[in-house]
């Protein structure tokens, strides 16, 4: 790798995949046993998106988190990223499908010129948080509002504190639920992979009614909590 983001690390700030399903649900609660598989997948990507900018990593997932709220945990991970002798930081989840390589070195090419930057989420958030060492206040930054619709706002005013301009990657899709997926109309080769997976466990599931229900069963038991997905092409 060019030693020319050698400053530079990205923070994959997730739970595990099995963390994840144990406490959020993308599905319907008659599916919820899909939530580990797909959840696996998205962090998948994200670890091999970081891997493929070729740019420091760090994994902080439920072991190494530290704090009592989310707020916490995350300033803390920040904190002890810049602890390891990095001056940027760029921080992404597991919920980004559509996330790429170039959008990691897009970020840290900003950050060698300035000191913040962001990836607005449709939804009010953001996929991707990247800043300086010197526009990290942990106290203020734990209290952002996370989780919420009001993190992008919230971040722009943050950095403007710190009278730094704050450069915008493009608006990406994040994965909060199941219609998400099935309702994309992107052509993204990752969207479209999650839709094919959400098919074959619906097929799984499906196939494991029809032989363990009874034949005596009414067949509106098959259908019950297998809404099928809309149409697309």
């Amino acid at each position: 790798m060019s030693n020319q983001f050698s400053n530079t690390a990205v923070l994959i700030f997730s739970r595990s995949a099995k963390a994840e399903s144990l406490e959020k649900n993308l599905f319907s609660s008659q599916r919820k046993r899909f939530n580990r598989t797909i959840f696996q997948s998205l962090l998948d990507h994200s670890l091999h998106t970081a891997k493929d900018s070729q740019l420091p990593i760090f994994w902080i997932d439920e072991n190494k988190q530290r704090g009592y709220n989310f707020g916490e945990r995350f300033a803390n991970a920040f904190e002890y990223v810049f602890s390891q002798g990095y001056d940027n930081v760029i921080s992404i989840g597991n919920d980004t499908p559509e996330l790429t390589s170039d959008d990691l070195l897009q970020a840290a090419n900003i950050l060698d010129q300035q000191k913040s930057v962001l990836g607005p989420t449709a939804d009010g958030g953001d996929y991707l948080i990247g800043l300086n060492k010197s526009a990290f206040c942990k106290e203020t930054f734990q209290n952002i509002p996370w989780q919420t619709s009001a993190v992008h706002k919230s971040l722009a005013n943050y950095f403007k504190a710190f009278d730094c301009s704050t450069a915008l990657l493009h608006t990406l899709v994040d994965v909060d639920h199941e219609s998400v997926i099935w309702e994309s109309s992107t052509d993204h080769s990752k969207l479209q992979s999650l839709k094919i997976l959400l098919l074959k466990l619906l097929g799984q599931t499906i196939f494991t009614l029809f032989y363990r229900i009874p034949h005596t069963s009414s067949p509106s038991l098959l259908q019950k909590g297998l809404r099928a997905p809309p149409s697309f092409s």
